[in-house]
């Protein structure tokens, strides 16, 4: 199953099923500053991210991969997942 939603708006505990990998690329605003790309919705935060409940739609044996950035991101991912 592919899925691509908005977890911040799409509940996915209704999915009733746990995923065996997880790609989560979080519109972080150090994308769009280093792009140069002006983007007028609303940028997610770290603490957005560490509130996601992943573990709540991953199997237990599960891939999960976060597009994180550099610097302070690369820190925060890692703190997030392990």
């Amino acid at each position: 199953m592919y899925l691509q939603a908005d977890p911040m708006h799409f509940d996915l505990q209704d999915l009733k099923c746990e995923f065996d990998v997880i790609l989560l690329e979080p519109p972080l605003e150090e994308y769009y500053r280093e792009s140069g790309i002006s983007h007028t919705e609303r940028f997610w935060t770290w603490d957005d991210i560490m509130k996601l409940e992943i573990e709540e739609i991953s199997s237990l044996r599960s891939f999960v991969f976060l597009w994180c950035g550099s610097g302070e991101g690369l820190d925060l991912g890692r703190m997030r997942y392990t």
